[in-house]
């Protein structure tokens, strides 16, 4: 009996204990610490609670966090700089004095994505007019009439504190020597591109570029040319002091490099790095912060990884701050890392087969040779399962990009005949090669490198279907492009198409490099002479481009590729970042002038 009681008693108090687990928490609890254990308090409310971060309203009337100062932001490229000097190589090389040199106009951050969202920032290519803002110009006036340009050089501007400038204050005068040296170099772009004799109001560009005093440079551009010369004087040439060349000649190597931007270069390891460091003297106000002198940053490194997994590991560790990825990559960084963010974006550069149309013994051209070529190839399929179905099928002469969609035509709006260029006809790609008079097809070939034989695999098969028999030739790239500038091909060469510089036309325009075709006709000159001609007319020119995107189309001098999107990656201690890339022509960089770190948060 007494066993049965004290079974019974230990029941209820089990039932007790159990009861009291399940009813609500008492508002205080005692918390007995076993013997030996160190005591540990229970976490109070307010430590739950992150410190409240210090808010203030930037320009645009917005309530944002504060920004700070310090810190290094590190990004990664797969190569680095071949030379240091503008006059010596092509227009990339300038993308890597962005940190310290600076130009005369720049693109206005608080119109970005970081400001009003009307720009994006990304392309290669000159913002549309209202879009830029002064840099080392303070102000300018155009004179249409006598195709005139003068820029008012700001004051209180100094090199940085280096031999052998020593800090002194810029004045017209080098700006005005810059522009005279990058004309006068043969290896330059600007002279390659924008030679004097044809853009300038002189051959020698001494007569047309002038310092009228110490803030004034006149530029005067030969008739119809001022738009061009605009461009290439706003954005296409870093200010650079004329000691550089007076001193080292045409031997600039980076512990020479001086200029008037936010950072200047303190140690550069070929292959391996480059160090940037603050500016202390650095001139310019944080246009969303007008209180705060630029930059945030204490230095910008630049880690040179060629090899490409190198640097998606380098990412996702937290060893770089930003970088950039093809969407092959992008998804899986995404579901590994999703603190990462991102921007998505269609790079506007893709591949091409153009069809040599300037050849009269050539299948090619016949129009209905090169229509036939392109609906026997299902660019859709291509999407789907070389690009992850993600892509853009219709990006030239323009790509969809936000800047151009005024200008863009898409592929639904376009006439029958240039849709179906985009679809997939074989039966009827079959029909016009007969009615061009080659019903049992022909055999053709392209040069190429070994990136693009996949791709080429596949046109290859689907062109044996119509009887159309293609010989890739895989060649080493010096080989392979020296074919395409010399035009030493017969039928069809695979090169990139350029969707983000609209207004240039290089595609088409006689005598460029990249008209890969040879198309050549009145209408082009007399469209191009308007898109130049009106450059400070804004409606007129981007009219022009319009109506003469859709006859280039209607032309079908090239099979257009799908063109996959690429990615932007940055950690979230980023500030006051949004994936922007360019800020005006080749200025690949000047993104870190304006963003922060938030320390703590990286730590």
């Amino acid at each position: 009996m007494r066993r049965i009681v004290w079974v019974l008693l230990s029941c209820l108090v089990v039932l007790a204990l159990v009861l009291a687990s399940c009813g609500p928490a008492a508002d205080e609890e005692e918390v007995v610490t076993p013997p030996g254990e160190e005591e540990v308090a229970p976490p109070e409310k307010e430590q739950a609670v992150t410190e409240e971060k210090e808010m203030v309203t930037d320009a645009l009337g917005r309530l944002v966090e504060k920004p700070r100062y310090g810190g290094t932001f590190v990004i990664t490229y797969a190569a680095g700089p071949l030379v240091w000097d503008e006059r010596l190589g092509p227009a990339q090389s300038r993308g890597w004095l962005s940190p310290g040199n600076e130009t005369l106009l720049v693109g206005d951050w608080t119109r970005g994505p970081s400001g009003t969202g009307e720009a994006s920032f990304l392309y290669d290519d000159m913002p549309r007019q209202e879009h830029f803002v002064g840099q080392l110009a303070e102000s300018w006036e155009i004179d249409a009439e006598n195709d005139t340009v003068t820029f008012h050089i700001r004051k209180g501007v100094h090199w940085h504190n280096k031999p052998p400038v020593y800090g002194r204050e810029l004045t017209a005068y080098d700006v005005a020597s810059t522009f005279i040296n990058q004309w006068n170099a043969p290896m330059s772009y600007t002279a390659g591109s924008f030679p004097a004799a044809k853009f300038l109001a002189d051959p020698d560009p001494a007569k047309a570029i002038t310092a009228t005093d110490k803030w004034t440079v006149v530029v005067k551009a030969a008739p119809g040319m001022l738009g061009e010369v605009w461009i290439t004087t706003t954005s296409y040439m870093y200010i650079v002091p004329p000691e550089l060349k007076e001193e080292y000649g045409d031997d600039i190597r980076w512990s020479h490099v001086c200029g008037t931007g936010p950072f200047f270069l303190k140690d550069y390891v070929a292959d391996s790095s480059i160090l940037w460091e603050r500016n202390p003297n650095y001139w310019g106000k944080h246009p969303l912060y007008p209180q705060d002198t630029m930059p945030y940053l204490d230095n910008v490194k630049i880690l040179i990884i060629p090899d490409y997994s190198t640097r998606i590991t380098a990412l996702r560790v937290g060893k770089v701050d930003w970088s950039q990825l093809a969407w092959e990559d992008a998804e899986s960084v995404i579901k590994t890392n999703p603190e990462l963010i991102y921007n998505k974006w269609n790079p506007g550069s893709g591949l091409a087969m153009h069809f040599r149309i300037d050849n009269p013994s050539s299948p090619c051209y016949d129009i209905r040779v090169r229509q036939a070529l392109c609906m026997a190839v299902d660019n859709k399929e291509i999407a789907d399962t070389l690009l992850g179905g993600d892509a853009d099928l219709l990006n030239w002469p323009m790509a969809p990009l936000k800047e151009f969609m005024d200008m863009y035509t898409p592929l639904e709006e376009l006439p029958e005949t240039v849709r179906e260029e985009f679809e997939y006809h074989p039966e009827k790609a079959k029909q016009l090669l007969a009615e061009a008079g080659y019903p049992d097809g022909f055999k053709t070939q392209t040069y190429t490198t070994t990136g693009n034989v996949d791709l080429l695999s596949v046109v290859k098969a689907y062109w044996e279907k119509i009887g159309v028999e293609l010989d890739i030739k895989v060649a080493e790239y010096s080989i392979y492009i020296g074919v395409g500038i010399r035009k030493s091909f017969d039928d069809m060469f695979i090169y990139n198409l350029i969707g983000y510089v609209p207004f240039r036309v290089p595609h088409v325009l006689p005598g460029h490099v990249l008209n890969f075709s040879g198309i050549k006709d009145p209408y082009i000159d007399e469209m191009y002479a308007k898109i130049i001609g009106n450059y400070f007319d804004e409606p007129v020119r981007r009219q022009a481009v319009k109506e003469l995107a859709l006859w280039e189309l209607q032309q079908c001098i090239m099979l257009q590729f799908p063109i996959g999107k690429n990615y932007i990656f940055w950690q979230p201690w980023v500030k006051s970042y949004n994936g922007e890339r360019m800020l005006g022509k080749n200025n690949l960089g000047q993104y870190v002038n304006y963003i922060w770190l938030d320390q703590e948060l990286k730590q």
